[in-house]
């Protein structure tokens, strides 16, 4: 994981700027982008900044957001593979029985061990995207976060500054719509669509100008 701090002095320098006239243009203070750079003058650790201190700094470095966390290498473009290393990432020291056990008891839904372990050493790379929703709950990490390498700095990043985020159906609509949402969900081949109205969300696209285009009224 690329620092922050050597990405800023080194960017900061080529464009001829001091510390406190770095800070100016990102509206933060000289000690705040000073410990960035050095890390935490009482623990010597690595600052991680929040969310909306990088929205300030990225633009300050002629960068996107996204550019700036890719950089970082907290995200790389997202692909459509599932990484199994995130499993053993969450899993830490616990044994399948234990992490299963610890998903059922905070989750109160029950994942085999035997599975976990498969998916885990990459015996089978489709998960269902249940699995992946119930994964991600639990880790209160973004689905998204299991389609890239982690280590444990982004995981820990990813928790505070991505937390896992599915609102449920509205409970007051019919039972059966209810449940077809929810099959939906449990489908494996449902993936691919469920990713992209997450990048049509993301990206403001109205649904109702996508059915002008494609439907024929």
């Amino acid at each position: 994981m690329a620092k922050l701090g050597d990405i800023i002095k080194q960017k900061r320098e080529n464009m001829g700027l001091s510390l406190r006239e770095f800070a100016e243009k990102c509206n933060v203070s000289h000690s705040y982008i000073r410990n960035l750079e050095e890390g935490n003058p009482r623990t010597g650790k690595d600052v991680v900044p929040k969310l909306n201190y990088l929205e300030r700094i990225a633009p300050a470095l002629e960068m996107s957001m996204e550019n700036l966390l890719k950089e970082m290498q907290f995200i790389q473009d997202v692909s459509d593979k599932f990484e199994p290393s995130n499993l053993r990432l969450i899993r830490g020291n616990k044994t399948y029985e234990e992490i299963s056990r610890e998903i059922a008891e905070a989750m109160g839904e029950k994942i085999e061990p035997s599975v976990y372990e498969a998916l885990e050493k990459g015996h089978d790379r489709n998960p269902s995207a249940l699995f992946i929703d119930i994964i991600a709950k639990f880790a209160n990490v973004d689905r998204s976060f299991f389609y890239r390498k982690n280590t444990p700095n982004t995981l820990e990043y990813a928790r505070e500054n991505f937390p896992y985020k599915y609102t449920q159906p509205n409970e007051n609509l019919p039972p059966q719509v209810i449940n077809e949402y929810r099959e939906f969900l449990a489908d494996p081949e449902s993936e691919e669509y469920l990713r992209f109205a997450k990048e049509l969300k993301e990206k403001k696209i109205k649904v109702k100008l996508l059915r002008d285009m494609i439907f024929e009224k």
